[in-house]
């Protein structure tokens, strides 16, 4: 049975939305080596995620970067631009969520609460998905999110 089968109706409609939060987020221009350095996307603790955040974001670009997608252990998120942290424990979500703080990443979490949470927390919310976004860590990280996607997120 294909990986993509496996997951439940939440995860792949959050493996498809991940990808598009870069279309919403800016980072600094020291974020990437070079202007077509592809954006890379991580994944963390949840290898059957990868291939349908792959699939989504196959072919697809923003301001002209491609996107890398990779499942990469908890301690290898440092090159990182987004890390999805999902199927972690709370208190492995906390340190790598803090040790990413302060850096230009986009931390993606599910369903976090207190200082596991990253800068978008996904939720379900009355059997949908949605997310809330911390704007304060998003420009603690150096990341600058657009008024568009603040206006679709829940409040913290």
């Amino acid at each position: 049975m294909p990986a993509a089968a496996q997951l439940s109706l939440p995860e792949a409609v959050k493996a498809a939305q991940l990808y598009k939060f870069a279309s919403f987020v800016g980072w600094p221009d020291d974020a990437f080596p070079s202007p077509t350095t592809p954006l890379q996307v991580c994944v963390v603790g949840n290898p059957t995620v990868t291939a349908a955040v792959a699939r989504a974001a196959e072919g697809q670009t923003v301001n002209g970067r491609s996107f890398a997608v990779r499942d990469v252990p908890a301690s290898e998120t440092d090159t990182c631009h987004i890390a999805y942290l999902s199927g972690m424990s709370g208190a492995d979500r906390a340190e790598v969520v803090t040790r990413l703080s302060g850096r230009p990443v986009l931390t993606v979490t599910d369903d976090a609460h207190g200082s596991s949470r990253g800068v978008v927390n996904f939720r379900v919310l009355d059997n949908r998905v949605r997310f809330e976004i911390d704007n304060a860590a998003a420009a603690h990280n150096g990341l600058t999110v657009s008024s568009r996607l603040l206006a679709l997120a829940v409040p913290r």
